[in-house]
């Protein structure tokens, strides 16, 4: 069954980790629904939100493969909650 889920990496703000993380993302077939990017409360520290709609599996191994990336301090997912919005359209 597919959810959306709300993917977050904490990482170092290096250049090309963007493209690194989106990279996984299609090497998995799968698109990204909505994507933010923040400065952290840490200086040099990056938090990037994903939302990607797909089965838990998937999305499993999707954290994993991201907190294998030397720049990824850590990776974690939940599943997005529904909003009234979604359901009344």
């Amino acid at each position: 069954m597919k959810n959306s889920y709300l993917v977050t990496v904490y990482a170092h703000d290096r250049i090309g980790l963007l493209m690194r993380v989106a990279q996984l993302v299609a090497r998995k077939n799968l698109s990204i629904e909505r994507l933010t990017l923040h400065e952290s409360a840490v200086p040099g520290v990056t938090w990037i939100n994903l939302v990607i709609r797909t089965d838990s599996h998937t999305i499993q191994t999707l954290v994993k493969l991201l907190e294998k990336q030397i720049e990824v301090l850590q990776a974690f997912h939940i599943v997005e909650p529904v909003r009234v919005k979604q359901l009344i359209s």
